[in-house]
């Protein structure tokens, strides 16, 4: 197998798995993660970083599940 066959296999199954794989090199390490964990990782950076939704999101953790509605008893 040639270099770049390596790579790709290596990003294939960065992919399949939702692994988070650092890589190093001789100028310092590279983070390497698929496409939906870096989605993922900035939407979560985002919610926390708007006040509003932290609290609410940290108030909602704090809720006990009969607070909450079933998805089956909700109409679309």
């Amino acid at each position: 197998m040639n270099d770049k066959t390596n790579i790709k296999n290596i990003f294939e199954q960065i992919a399949r798995h939702n692994k988070i794989t650092t890589l190093e090199t001789k100028n310092g390490a590279v983070v390497v993660m698929s496409a939906k964990d870096y989605k993922d990782l900035m939407e979560t950076l985002y919610l926390l970083s708007t006040p509003d939704i932290k609290k609410d999101l940290m108030e909602a953790k704090k809720a006990s599940d009969k607070d909450f509605f079933n998805e089956n008893e909700v109409e679309w």
